[in-house]
């Protein structure tokens, strides 16, 4: 199984090697650096999907065969209750080219960092320079998440779930209606 992962962002490889390393044992992991194409922050479920598959599509050119391609983007969104901070996933399987989406669970920012937030600023640049402490490697591992929880829900959670909502409808174990 050579499972492709459109980043090098270590929270994102992490995750995807923990899901699909319960289901696969001769897994091989090839994380490649791809643009997204969208913002550093994006602020729309519509806007992180379309960088999940412009990550897809533009590693789809510099790979040959790969049985996966699996991409992810966290992003932030407004509604009327507040701003969150969540991931989506999307999965391109070569054998029928379909992508399979995933969401992951939602925390609300607090005020402080919601009012920080701009174009032009990534959130884990905000989070770093209101925790000037927090290691950066820890804070890549963590995510913004992981630092609002105190470790209880990491952004590995965050792709974890997403991953794993995107691709449990394709299981072979269960009959669909």
């Amino acid at each position: 199984m050579k499972i492709v992962i459109t980043s090098l962002n270590s929270a994102k490889v992490n995750a995807v090697k923990q899901v699909f390393g319960k289901m696969f044992t001769d897994a091989e992991y090839i994380p490649l650096k791809v643009d997204s194409e969208v913002s550093p922050t994006p602020t729309s479920d519509d806007e992180a999907i379309a960088g999940c598959i412009n990550r897809i599509r533009e590693a789809k050119r510099q790979v040959g065969e790969y049985d996966a391609i699996v991409s992810m983007e966290g992003l932030v969104a407004k509604n009327s209750f507040g701003v969150f901070v969540y991931g989506w996933c999307v999965v391109e399987f070569f054998e029928n080219s379909s992508l399979a989406l995933g969401c992951s669970a939602r925390v609300k920012l607090p005020d402080l960092i919601a009012q920080e937030l701009r174009s032009d600023r990534e959130l884990s640049a905000i989070v770093q320079s209101l925790y000037p402490d927090l290691p950066p490697e820890q804070l890549e591992n963590w995510g913004t998440n992981g630092v609002l929880t105190n470790g209880w829900y990491t952004r590995v959670d965050e792709f974890e779930d997403a991953l794993i909502c995107a691709i449990a409808p394709l299981s072979k174990r269960r009959r669909f209606v």
